[in-house]
């Protein structure tokens, strides 16, 4: 494969990503310096004290140029859950405005809300149906514009308004507002530690977008290279193979061979938070219930039918992209919060939070995710229970064995109790389940037993399948990368490199595809956390490395229940 996406971080001037490189086999912390970000104080907001009822609404005037400068931060102590709008508009034209609503929770000591305002989005979010002309993706075609650009005009901040929605009254106290001149970066960010690197796309929500094994050695001294194509025409990621070479001057194995380990063919792919909500009446609904409106979708049938809340961390089934509203970079720690756009919907903004910790260490992807809902819909704990994915998970398609552990004496040497799922079908016909996993992990593998685990335990059951099922190189799911809406130079809504030929997995429709999943039901302000974590290897590396993060008890996915404990209580 070509080297994929190698254009490393440039953020601002003040930060510096030694850290970030494409075949480094660790991470100089030396040299890199977290950014600074300098912020102003709002003169015009001084330090506010309401007593809020349960309901009750405040308006906190502003009135401040802040121009060009798209970055605020709200320091507030609250007594209970506030939601709040940022209120804006075009010092050029006072009629041309703009919202952006926040959500702060219930907290005992101080706490810092930072916002990025009006970042990767159009002026105003619209609602209208996935067309079905053409089929299940014609809404693909739908043209690019200017929909990347942050900062829609020059700005007055004319108000905030805030309002308590717990069913308590409680105190509030603002303490100052600032704003700054920090920018998005309009790329993926990476972070490279032992022999992995990992991409997050700022420009997708922050999903995990970009998963390499880099510089793999054996005892052979043969190299963890690209996709090849065997004798038997097979696609294969892994070592000991033969590379089809373009150029016959390239060096088999060189360590200019990159391959992307995640599929993002699509806005819902990569490895990223995905929710339901059951609000809305059914599939064949035509009325909105609890406040939401289904949309027709044709995801999951060329038939169409009306899907339920969903809200996704990479953006739309339109492909447009969610909207990041605050980043971090340390030297262990991409930190991403966004609000995730409506699947079904068309540039829906959600009123919703999704946040993500990602890190590397002892050679494992450390993901921690949180999400919280505000879009206060009613009675939804009366709606039915629902699956979550935890994570949606898109492994590319050469590694087309599905693996977990199913006997009766799991962190043992036991390996009777493995069981393999080769050639697994299309999972919109219905996707494998696995009740059974004792040991709390999955792989995807090769032939020779290499590729991606994930761990993550207390989930109830995997949800897996593949988009096609064939992993021969002249299968046609295999070999499209340039028509991907992501691979597509002309339609490539991400600033992503395209695809550069037909077979590059990462963009081909084909894809390994696992959820583990827990079914429940979504309640608004109660945030929702879990975490788990990757491994790139041979298998009995994987459960190793697996069993003394068990043994640690290094991942607590206790928060998995809170939704259910407190609909319990409720009713």
């Amino acid at each position: 494969m070509k080297k994929l996406l190698t254009k490393e971080l440039s953020i601002i001037s003040l930060l510096l990503v030694g850290m970030i490189s494409a075949c480094s086999s660790g991470q100089n912390k030396e040299t890199f310096n977290e950014e600074i970000i300098n912020f102003e104080r709002i003169s015009t907001v001084k330090q506010f004290s309401p007593y809020l009822d349960a309901g009750e609404e405040r308006t906190i005037p502003v009135n401040f140029d802040i121009l060009d400068n798209n970055y605020l931060k709200l320091v507030v102590t609250s007594e209970v859950d506030i939601y709040g709008t940022f209120e804006y508009s075009n010092i050029e034209d006072t009629n041309e405005k703009g919202y952006e609503s926040f959500f702060i929770p219930a907290k005992e000591e101080e706490q810092e809300l930072c916002h990025f305002l009006d970042a990767f989005r159009p002026a105003y979010n619209y609602h209208s149906n996935c067309n079905a002309n053409g089929g299940a993706h014609a809404y693909y075609n739908i043209p690019m514009e200017t929909k990347m650009a942050q900062g829609l005009f020059c700005k007055k901040l004319n108000q905030i308004t805030i309002k308590n929605v717990s069913d308590n009254p409680g105190h509030v106290l603002i303490s100052g507002l600032y704003y700054s001149n920090r920018k998005l970066p309009q790329e993926e960010v990476y972070l490279t530690k032992g022999y992995l690197k990992i991409g997050v796309d700022l420009m997708g929500g922050g999903t995990l977008t970009y998963l390499e094994r880099l510089n793999y050695q054996t005892s052979k001294t043969t190299y963890y290279i690209d996709e090849v194509l065997t004798p038997s025409n097979d696609i294969y990621i892994g070592v000991n193979a033969t590379r089809f070479i373009s150029n016959p001057d390239e060096e088999l194995g060189s360590k200019n061979h990159h391959v992307n380990l995640i599929n993002y063919y699509d806005a819902g792919r990569q490895f990223q938070q995905s929710f339901y909500a059951a609000v809305g009446g059914s599939q064949e609904a035509t009325n909105g219930e609890n406040g939401y409106m289904r949309k027709m979708c044709y995801t999951g049938s060329s038939a169409g039918y009306y899907w339920p809340y969903n809200p996704v961390q990479g953006g739309d089934c339109h492909t447009n992209i969610s909207q990041v509203v605050d980043y971090r970079i340390s030297a262990d720690t991409i930190y991403v919060k966004c609000k995730p756009l409506d699947w079904a919907d068309n540039n829906y903004v959600t009123n919703s939070y999704m946040e993500n910790w990602y890190s590397i260490k002892n050679n494992c992807v450390y993901v921690k995710n949180r999400f919280v809902n505000f879009e206060g819909f009613s009675n939804m704990e009366k709606c039915s229970k629902v699956q979550l994915e935890l994570p949606a998970s898109y492994i590319v398609h050469p590694f087309n064995n599905f693996v977990t552990y199913q006997g009766e004496s799991p962190w043992t040497e036991d390996q009777t109790g493995l069981v393999y799922r080769p050639n697994l079908g299309n999972w919109a016909h219905g996707a494998d389940i696995t009740l059974n996993h004792p040991e709390d992990w999955f792989a995807w593998l090769n032939n020779d037993d290499f590729g991606v685990g994930v761990y993550i335990p207390e989930v109830s059951f995997y949800a897996s399948g593949r988009s096609n099922s064939s992993v021969n190189y002249s299968y046609g799911g295999n070999s499209n990368a340039f028509s991907s809406p992501m691979g597509d130079a002309d339609r490539l809504k991400y600033n992503k490199q395209p695809a550069t030929y037909s077979y590059q997995s990462c963009y081909c429709t084909n894809t390994c595809y696992t959820a583990p999943e827990i079914m429940t039901t979504m309640l608004d302000y109660l945030p929702f956390e879990y975490s788990y974590v990757m491994s790139v290897d041979y298998l009995p590396i994987i459960r190793n490395n697996f069993k003394i993060i068990y043994k640690h008890n290094e991942i607590d996915n206790s928060s998995l229940f809170v939704w259910d404990k407190e609909v319990l209580k409720r009713t």
